[in-house]
């Protein structure tokens, strides 16, 4: 074999298996970085929205006590704490018996309400509770009620007010999302591909568990991540892979769940660092070979010189 075809035979094949080998490196690295930057984004994601519900709530805990400490609570000064403080949509004031003999809407005056949690609990202590879907209004509430001159001061808040929260789709891409689960799993918030899913659909996903256990955990390690990761891929829902975090709301037991299909997040960039690595692979390759190709056509003519100066 002539020499110049052997160089060029190493030099493409030295050239091939470094570039594959380097590039190789390279996907890996890049793929990994990519994931680790999701993963965190996500996990940021989560844990921002899930920190801005527990500090309105209470916001609005706090608000409701300072108003208890009011002996009496007229008409009018509910409807002025409710203008002042637009997370009340009502507040009424129950007597011992859990009788309203104040509210904000005058409709309720006179009201038994003795049976009810919030009444029951709100004696006792501040207390929240998320109201099912009102036949009626269609609306949806959060309670919180507290003690108040022997009977109990309750806020109404409108939920729609948490749908705004996980509803924004800042940072979530076109398949991104968040949304709130209840302890018993059940989605409380709209969801991106299913219309109307309030308290119909039970989430049984490694996220919405993983969460759940959570909420169960000890005071002490509130907010670590115990026998499982901060970021999961799974199915969701809908059956589909997803990349996902979670984050619980201890102060009402909800979990606050952040999602976005694998396939948007990471397909696009692994397709294109591989389009980047072949490119590199073919043009190392090439200018390597075309280089062996070159020294050797000027080694072959400087042996064949050799020779023909030996034979003179």
């Amino acid at each position: 074999m002539r020499i110049g075809l052997m160089i060029l035979v190493i030099f493409f094949v030295v050239a091939l298996l470094g570039s594959i080998g380097g590039t190789s490196y390279f996907y890996l690295k890049s793929v990994d970085s990519l994931e680790q930057r999701v993963y965190e984004h996500l996990e940021s994601i989560s844990q921002s929205r899930a920190h801005h519900i527990e500090t309105f709530l209470e916001q609005q805990k706090e608000m409701i006590e300072i108003a208890a400490t009011h002996q009496e609570l007229t008409f009018e000064e509910l409807k002025e704490i409710t203008k002042i403080n637009e997370g009340f949509h009502e507040l009424s004031v129950l007597d011992s018996n859990g009788i309203i003999i104040s509210s904000s809407d005058e409709s309720n005056l006179g009201l038994d309400k003795s049976g009810e949690e919030y009444f029951i609990e709100g004696i006792k202590k501040t207390h929240l509770r998320e109201t099912p879907l009102s036949e009626i209004t269609k609306k949806r509430f959060i309670e919180i009620s507290t003690p108040h001159n022997r009977g109990v001061l309750v806020a109404k808040i409108d939920f729609t007010i948490f749908d705004v929260i996980v509803l924004d789709k800042t940072g979530l891409g076109n398949t991104g999302e968040t949304y709130l689960i209840n302890k018993e799993s059940y989605s409380i918030t709209p969801l991106l591909f299913i219309e109307d899913p309030f308290l119909e659909l039970k989430i049984d996903t490694i996220n919405s568990r993983n969460c759940l256990d959570m909420l169960d955990s000890p005071q002490e390690i509130d907010g670590e991540h115990i026998g499982h990761e901060a970021v999961n891929i799974f199915l969701d829902y809908r059956g589909e892979r997803v990349i996902g975090s979670h984050h619980p709301i201890k102060n009402i037991s909800w979990c606050l769940l952040a999602e976005m299909d694998d396939e948007e997040i990471l397909y696009t960039q692994k397709e294109l660092f591989r389009n980047i690595s072949l490119r590199v692979i073919i043009i190392i390759t090439l200018i390597v070979t075309l280089i062996g190709h070159f020294l050797g056509r000027y080694l072959d003519k400087i042996f064949a010189l050799k020779k023909g100066k030996k034979r003179l």
